[in-house]
């Protein structure tokens, strides 16, 4: 059974049987209303529209020409529905929410209040977008994603099932946020970004255009990701740290907060650069290497895997430190020195500049630049090589000793405190 009544235009309404249509409701010519849909007082449904059986069109809510609303859904009052939208079957928009033209909100999602879905978006069953949030057009909110209160997502970005965008959070357009990752209270993710499943991105950080941050990675509150950054699996970017534009951040790798490592880095798996160390650009950090809190190390220095930066300790632009190396405290290794394989300098020495450190080797001293140590050298506080000396595996040099340039030391040579050799001079 269906009636119709005139709406004062050429055409008729459709109204079927048990619809309820409140004193002072408008419905547009052309307009279907199922059974036991409730239109409101003061609300308008326009021409064309479809009202599923059992909706409700709350007190002056508007929906306009050709959008469908689908059986058990709830439009509250003031809410729009703009013309060619699709509100499917018990779902429910809240008071002064605004649904645009050709937007589809899925079964059982719920749009609070105030909040603003714009034309051509979707938003998947059961998810919540809440109260002034804002949904760019053409993006996708997926199953069961949560969008909190005014946070804003861009056109065409995507956020899928399960996801959290917590309040005030920025997802810029053509971002996209995967599954089961959460954003926090007023961070920016930029265009064109993407966030893997599981990521946990803190409140106010910043991840930059083209970023990605895999799966399970985290990063902490106030800190930046640079575009074209890579934050790998599980990795670690601490608060308040900054990584620069194109670094590689690799699975388990950590960045503690307030390190900054600086744009083209490398920092390999397992690798920890600890509170306030900064990396220069274009750097190495290898797998497992251990650079402490205060360290600097660079621009496109190389430290190998496992070796060990120590705290406030500086390694220079272009230097290399080898595999299983150790620079301590406070050391320095000037540009361009190598200190080779399971080398150590000691707290407070210094390597100077082209300076070669050999494996196995252990400095103590201050070395001027243009040394040359091959492996097994040792030698303890106080000595002091200047430029050109040549040393081979085996010298022991006590403290107080001091070499001039070109010094050449041969196998197995000792030397105790207190000796000085002079330019030329050869020991064998």
């Amino acid at each position: 059974m269906q009636f119709t009544i005139n709406t004062g235009t050429s055409a008729f309404a459709v109204i079927r049987s048990v619809a309820v249509n409140c004193s002072g409701a408008v419905v547009g010519s052309g307009a279907v209303i199922s059974s036991g849909a409730v239109i409101g007082s003061g609300a308008v449904v326009r021409g064309g529209a479809v009202i599923g059986s059992g909706a409700v069109i709350d007190t002056s809510a508007v929906v306009w020409s050709g959008a469908v609303v689908g059986s058990g859904a709830v439009i509250s009052s003031g809410a729009v529905i703009g013309s060619g939208a699709v509100v499917r079957g018990g779902a429910v928009i809240g008071s002064g929410a605004v649904i645009c033209s050709g937007a589809v909100i899925g079964s059982g999602a719920v749009i609070c209040s105030g909040a603003v879905v714009w034309s051509g978006a979707v938003i998947g069953s059961g998810a919540v977008i809440w109260s002034g949030a804002v949904i760019g057009s053409g993006a996708v909110i997926d199953t069961s994603a949560v969008v909190w209160s005014g946070a804003v997502i861009g056109s065409g970005a995507v956020i899928r099932s399960g996801a959290v965008i917590r309040g005030g959070a920025v997802i810029d357009r053509g971002a996209v946020v995967r599954s089961g990752a959460v954003i926090g209270s007023g961070a920016v993710i930029c265009s064109g970004a993407v966030i893997r499943s599981g990521a946990v991105i803190g409140s106010d950080a910043v991840v930059g255009s083209g970023a990605v941050v895999g799966s399970g990675a985290v990063v902490g509150s106030g800190a930046v990701i640079g575009s074209g950054a890579v934050i790998g699996s599980d990795a670690v970017v601490g608060s308040g740290a900054v990584v620069g534009s194109g670094v590689l951040v690799w699975s388990g790798a950590v960045v503690w907060s307030g390190a900054v490592v600086r744009s083209g880095v490398l920092v390999w798996s397992g690798a920890v650069v600890w509170s306030g160390a900064v990396v220069g650009s274009g750097a190495v950090i290898d797998s497992g290497v251990v650079v402490w809190s205060g360290a600097v190390v660079g621009r496109g220095a190389v430290v190998r895997s496992v070796a060990v930066i120590g705290s406030g300790a500086v390694i220079g632009s272009g230097a290399v430190v080898g595999s299983g190396a150790v620079v301590g405290s406070g050391a320095v290794v000037w540009s361009g020195a190598v200190v080779w394989s399971g080398a150590v300098v000691w707290s407070g020495a210094v390597v100077g500049s082209g300076t070669v450190i050999g494996s196995g080797a252990v400095v103590r001293v201050v070395q001027s630049s243009g040394v040359v140590q091959l492996l097994g050298m040792v030698q303890l506080s106080g000595v002091v090589c200047l430029f050109g000396v040549v040393q081979w595996s085996g010298v022991v040099q006590w403290s107080g000793m001091v070499q001039l340039s070109g010094v050449v030391c041969l196998f197995g040579v000792v030397q105790w405190s207190g000796v000085v050799l002079s330019s030329g001079v050869v020991q064998s």
